[in-house]
């Protein structure tokens, strides 16, 4: 059997703060899974906010954001 694992780093423009924010929509709304059905909207909301006040604290309305992505891909197959 042979085995191969690739690991990489990336650095990856996200966009300006707002194009950042959509999307983080998904990964947001997932952490407030557990949140009662009133109090979703408010929470996503309010991180969305403050995530996007951060962002443009840091690289201004119309920067740039840059995220670093790792990734692992591994592959094996078997000699006949």
């Amino acid at each position: 059997m042979y085995v191969d694992i690739v690991r990489e780093q990336k650095k990856v423009s996200i966009g300006t703060p707002a194009q950042f924010i959509e999307t983080m929509a998904m990964p947001i709304t997932m952490l407030t899974a557990g949140f009662p059905e009133g109090e979703k909207e408010k929470v996503v909301r309010e991180l969305q906010e403050q995530l996007k006040k951060d962002a443009v604290e840091d690289v201004g309305e119309e920067g740039t954001i840059y995220m670093v992505m790792d990734a692992l891909v591994a592959t094996a197959w078997k000699a006949k």
